[in-house]
């Protein structure tokens, strides 16, 4: 009898150190459940003060400069991201969107500010993607607002340069009637709608000729 009072003691020993062990894995699981938790909610405090301080407001002056450029509705951007799309048009034949973001890391123990840039087609080199990350306990407003007026500056620089690569502007380049020289419409000098077509000149000189007689110069349809 003594041999199973002592395997049964050995049993309930192991048992009870088997539930010990659960019990502490518990809490510090919960513990860093917690931990997690109160790490999201100063994330996300800190995520809303730089999108609506600092970001958008930036991204806002910006699309303000651009007839064809929008901002994405602040009350459907659930995922602290502000998004400037930029319509295509003549001057600038492509499809643009900027977007910038605030996300935790993996951790949760830095913010990364980043940045991606569509330019469609892809006729062009340039910087689709960039970030920094910084501190979450010390989140630096100044280091923001001059990264995000860094990426704004570049990508202006970026998307002018639209205007002047050829593989983008090929469709734009037309031939004043006139003197027969090869322009981009978007520059011409001067322009005039005749027979229900419109038109290019160089100089305004040109466009005085055709007006003066439109027959010796307009095409025929």
């Amino acid at each position: 009898m003594s041999d199973l009072t002592t395997i049964k003691h050995t049993i309930t020993a192991k048992l009870a150190a088997a539930e010990s062990k659960r019990q502490l894995k518990q809490q510090h699981m919960n513990q860093r459940m917690q931990e997690i938790d109160s790490r999201n909610v100063e994330f996300q405090r800190s995520a809303v003060h730089l999108i609506e301080t600092i970001i958008r407001p930036r991204m806002a002056i910006l699309a303000s400069h651009f007839d064809n450029a929008s901002l994405l509705d602040a009350t459907s951007n659930k995922h602290n991201r502000c998004v400037c799309t930029f319509q295509r048009t003549w001057q600038f034949p492509a499809s643009t969107q900027l977007d910038i973001s605030v996300t935790p890391d993996d951790q949760i123990q830095n913010i990364v500010v980043g940045y991606r840039l569509e330019i469609l087609p892809v006729l062009v080199q340039f910087d689709s993607r960039g970030q920094i990350e910084i501190p979450m306990n010390q989140v630096d407003d100044q280091r923001v607002a001059s990264w995000v007026d860094e990426t704004i500056s570049n990508f202006i620089d970026t998307y002018l340069r639209l205007e002047d690569v050829e593989s983008y502007q090929a469709e734009n380049t037309v031939t004043d009637p006139v003197c027969g020289m090869a322009i981009n419409r978007n520059s011409a000098a001067a322009q005039l709608e005749h027979g229900g077509r419109t038109y290019f000149f160089c100089v305004e000189d040109c466009q005085r000729k055709f007006a003066a007689n439109p027959t010796a110069y307009a095409e025929e349809k």
